[in-house]
């Protein structure tokens, strides 16, 4: 088999894998993606791609092209009728 690879292309070296990022490009599939981290910023990129459908390699280069980071934490607390305000 290593034998047949060499005298067909004269190398054992594999092809490189060609990473497509059309779907990057594709302003749908982007806006749809950006949409839903914009009204759920802390869901899962496993959970948003069993939602819309897409891989979740393709909605992390989404994310990754425009400069969006998912699971970024903010610590928030609740206010009550009953805590000092500010000045």
């Amino acid at each position: 088999m290593l034998l047949n690879k060499f005298k067909l292309t004269g190398s054992v070296k594999d092809k490189e894998k060609k990473r497509s990022n059309a779907i990057v490009g594709n302003e749908k599939h982007s806006t749809m993606i950006l949409a839903k981290f914009s009204v759920s910023p802390s869901k899962s990129l496993m959970r948003t791609s069993e939602e819309i459908g897409i891989s979740k390699s393709v909605i992390h280069r989404v994310l990754q092209a425009n400069k969006w980071h998912p699971y970024k934490i903010q610590l928030l607390e609740k206010l009550n009728e009953d805590d000092p305000t500010e000045g």
